[in-house]
């Protein structure tokens, strides 16, 4: 019977399910943001400890999202939403809007040549060390089972494959995202230019990623998300106008924003028009911004500890669940002793790495602190 009804599941409306779902919740959510701004007259902040409830929530969803596809759809309300790819836009939106907001901020010091030429050091010091860690233990560990022989493990380590892990993509495009903006800021002094420069390079960049993703035999959307990253920065760089407009109108700044999501949402039904058709979902460019907006409005998830915790280390969370499930699935487990020990395994070895990741971000990038100190760790937005 279980077979059966798992048989029923279409992937693709199933993904069209989980637009649907995400526009109401948002438009919801927004519009009664709306209303409790208008009643109370202030706006919440979109900072590092804002945002660590939620990047919880995103962490844990990419890993929801994908057991349930590891299990065959197991879980119908989980693969419903669909919410490794929501979820990881909204990662590189808080990226984007985070290395924006340090920018900024070394522009007013004056201390911006030196962030700069030092930026490399300390952005490779906050993304790369889990990968030398999880990246040789995945490889020694699959030699030792028998799943690669000891000459590819000696090739691998060669080459630096060693360090691949599952779902590690996101992290490559945030060290090339990075690159882009290290380079045309060294560049061009960092004025304007440079800032234009950056913001037309990674458009340039992700429209390339995702023009080729879609000429894959294996049709991939994760070059979706890699949008929201300028979209963040952008934003960003407007926030102080936002916040005002939305302070002063709350309701008619919700509602446009509903209507353009809607719109967004819309243009997935266009055929027949070259290139609108392969954006297979515009309106998750809209929902970064949409998140931002709800957050002006509540903070009520801070008061959930839990979530403050693992926001700590999102980021590790979403490295190490893949491991986990590359763990559970040679040892033949399936269905729902898959899920939960994929889970019992991710939490206590992701905190374990965030240990090691803080300590070694303290020696190799010279202090203990993330990367983007107001809407999210510039280097580390949690993932996806």
């Amino acid at each position: 019977m279980t077979e059966k009804f798992l048989g029923l599941i279409d992937p693709t409306r199933v993904h069209v399910h989980a637009l649907e779902f995400l526009l109401v919740l948002l438009a919801v959510l927004l519009l009664c943001g709306a209303w409790r701004v208008r009643r109370s007259g202030e706006l919440k902040n979109f900072g590092k400890e804002e945002t660590l409830p939620l990047r919880a929530l995103l962490a844990m969803l990419v890993v929801a999202g994908h057991l349930d596809k590891g299990t065959k759809y197991m879980f119908p309300a989980l693969g419903a939403i669909h919410w490794p790819t929501p979820a990881v836009a909204i990662f590189f939106f808080m990226s984007g809007f985070g290395l924006r907001k340090v920018y900024e901020s070394q522009v007013a010091s004056g201390r911006l040549g030196a962030y700069l030429r030092h930026f490399p050091r300390r952005t490779l010091a906050r993304l790369l060390p889990p990968f030398l860690v999880l990246g040789p233990a995945l490889a020694v560990w699959r030699c030792a089972v028998g799943q690669i022989s000891m000459s590819t493990l000696l090739e691998k380590t060669l080459t630096l494959s060693i360090l691949d892990i599952p779902h590690d993509w996101y992290v490559i495009a945030l060290v090339i995202l990075y690159a882009i903006f290290a380079i045309s800021a060294l560049c061009f002094k960092g004025n304007k230019v440079a800032v234009s420069i950056w913001v037309l390079t990674t458009v340039m960049w992700c429209v390339t990623c995702f023009i080729c993703a879609n000429a894959s035999p294996r049709k991939d959307f994760w070059h979706v998300s890699l949008f929201l990253f300028p979209i963040g920065f952008t934003f960003a760089q407007y926030e102080r106008q936002i916040r005002a407009a939305f302070l002063s109108h709350p309701f008619r700044v919700a509602l446009s924003v509903v209507a353009a999501a809607t719109c967004c949402y819309s243009l997935r039904k266009i055929s027949g028009v070259p290139y609108i058709k392969m954006i297979r979902e515009p309106f998750l460019c809209m929902i970064g911004p949409m998140c931002a907006l709800v957050l002006y409005a509540f903070d009520e998830l801070k008061r959930v500890k839990l979530l403050c915790f693992l926001g700590l280390f999102s980021y590790e969370i979403y490295l190490v669940h893949g491991i986990g499930e590359t763990l559970f699935r040679h040892a033949g487990l399936h269905g729902l002793p898959y899920a939960l020990s994929v889970v019992a395994f991710t939490i206590p070895a992701a905190w374990l790495l965030w240990k090691f990741d803080v300590f070694a971000t303290k020696i190799i990038g010279g202090d203990g602190r993330r990367n983007g100190g107001t809407a999210t760790d510039s280097a580390k937005k949690g993932v996806g």
